[in-house]
């Protein structure tokens, strides 16, 4: 009886050890080809957002404007064949449910990239996409540790809020002169950058910082506040809080009559129609706000996104929504028809841009990972809020 020889047998055995070899490298090639959250008909694109609780217009306006340029594009035909399947879940600006949407996001809905909404609930979404290196790509979330120092995978499309204090100061103290000021905060860390760059700078100019008052946010009591700054008697007060509240702020100053010297001073949330609703009248040229990236929504050039959700009155985060909106997509585009998640960092890190949309200003790539350095300033006149000329101020 003849036994079998092995080395007969041989060649078939290499045969089979190589197609098995070779099936985990066709599969890492397609999935190169197709990363997670991208299919042959769809881009999945995760956010997370306060639509209801304290404050939801920011929330409501940012993915509801964004949506609706992605409704655009997939009515023009996608991107490169694909359409955006956009998911937005409600986390009501509580940090426990932004954690909880973002891990559902990432592990059930499987995104390409994710955004956000919130300043205060987006550092835990933000550490959560970084272990499973997933992007978060511009999200309404201005924070000193988003992009410092810069973090593979984390880009910022606005100025961050110490940018924006710093630079409001400078402008008001360079306009009417040096004075004393009162810094009216939210009783929370993320507001402890913006506070020291405010009164750092006030004192670089030669003003004094009288009292930094601490308040809650959704404050309901403002009268104690107004019996205190009436005390500090201050040239300028900083605001750095959420709309309504500087606005329920501003109209209890009116019921003790009680004013300013010179200004009220503030970051972009500031100048929300938020604001205006909760304020009434408010004079011409009494608060300045810093406006990072976008003209205010009341310029004409902001139509064209006012036209995207003709029925709801767009505010300074609505603008903000398509501006982050068309950046998504103009990054989905360069990408090509096979994006991945790596080439994504790559060009938003190095490569992108120049790109302007009509209401904002340019975006480009830079080593410090935040895409726009430019401010302009908003003030109110005739009840609601206008540009201050053409003058652009850098963020440091």
């Amino acid at each position: 009886m003849e036994l079998p020889n092995p080395l007969r047998a041989w060649p078939g055995i290499v045969a089979i050890l190589c197609a098995a070899l070779a099936a985990p490298a066709a599969l890492a090639q397609d999935a190169g080809a197709s990363d997670v959250g991208v299919s042959k008909d769809a881009i999945k694109i995760g956010a997370t957002g306060g639509i209801t609780g304290a404050y939801p217009m920011a929330g409501r306006q940012f993915t509801g404007f964004m949506k609706r340029v992605f409704d655009k594009t997939n009515a023009a035909g996608g991107i490169h064949g694909r359409k955006i399947q956009f998911t937005v879940m409600d986390d009501g600006a509580d940090g426990k449910r932004a954690i909880d949407n973002a891990q559902a996001l990432v592990r059930e809905e499987k995104v390409f990239i994710m955004t956000s909404v919130g300043t205060t609930t987006t550092p835990g979404i933000m550490r959560l996409l970084e272990s499973q290196k997933v992007p978060l790509v511009f999200p309404l979330a201005l924070f000193n540790d988003l992009i410092t120092p810069p973090k593979d995978g984390v880009y910022a499309f606005l100025p961050l809020y110490h940018q924006q204090s710093s630079a409001i100061v400078e402008w008001g103290m360079k306009k009417k002169g040096p004075g004393k000021v009162v810094i009216i905060r939210a009783n929370a860390p993320v507001w402890d950058p913006p506070t020291d760059a405010a009164a750092k700078k006030v004192k670089e100019l030669g003003g004094e910082v009288a009292g930094v008052i601490n308040t809650e946010y959704s404050q309901k009591e403002w009268g104690s506040v107004v019996i205190r700054l009436k005390e500090l008697a201050p040239d300028y007060l900083m605001v750095l809080t959420t709309a309504p509240d500087q606005g329920r702020l501003y109209a209890e100053m009116k019921r003790q009559g009680f004013a300013v010297k010179k200004s009220i001073l503030g970051t972009a949330t500031l100048a929300d129609q938020a604001f205006l609703d909760a304020a009434g009248s408010v004079p011409d040229g009494l608060v300045y706000a810093s406006v990072p990236a976008t003209l205010i929504q009341t310029a004409p050039e902001a139509k064209v996104c006012q036209d995207l959700w003709p029925d709801e009155k767009i505010g300074v985060y609505g603008i903000e929504g398509c501006a982050a909106g068309e950046m998504i997509v103009e990054t989905l585009q360069k990408l090509g028809p096979q994006p991945t998640r790596a080439n994504l960092n790559k060009m938003l890190s190095t490569s992108f841009g120049p790109f302007k949309l009509p209401y904002t200003g340019v975006f480009k790539s830079s080593p410090d990972h935040l895409l726009a350095h430019g401010m302009g300033v908003a003030t109110v006149e005739g009840g609601k809020f206008v540009s201050v000329g053409t003058e652009i101020i850098e963020a440091k």
